[in-house]
């Protein structure tokens, strides 16, 4: 868990218990993602205290399926913003 104290920005941990997504403003994110194992306790003990526990849905993903899902949710929002300025 190092790595998480030699990255900058906002971490958001993805878990089917957390804040929807959708009611989340998210500004410079790092996402933390777990495999099919999950994450150890020890490991998760050290990430509650960094990140914001965000959710895609109450159904489990794949972590190569929640990337698409987020790049789409943040794609959607950057469009969303440009329009307005304009």
């Amino acid at each position: 868990m190092e790595l998480l104290e030699e990255l900058g920005g906002n971490f958001y941990y993805l878990r089917e218990d957390g804040k929807d997504i959708t009611t989340v403003h998210i500004s410079d994110p790092v996402f933390i993602l777990g495999d099919h194992l999950g994450v150890s306790e020890e490991d998760e003990r050290v990430i509650m205290k960094k990140a914001e526990k965000i959710s895609l849905g109450k159904i489990s993903y794949q972590a190569d399926q929640c990337v698409t899902i987020l790049n789409y949710i943040l794609d959607k929002r950057l469009n969303n913003s440009q329009r307005e300025i304009t």
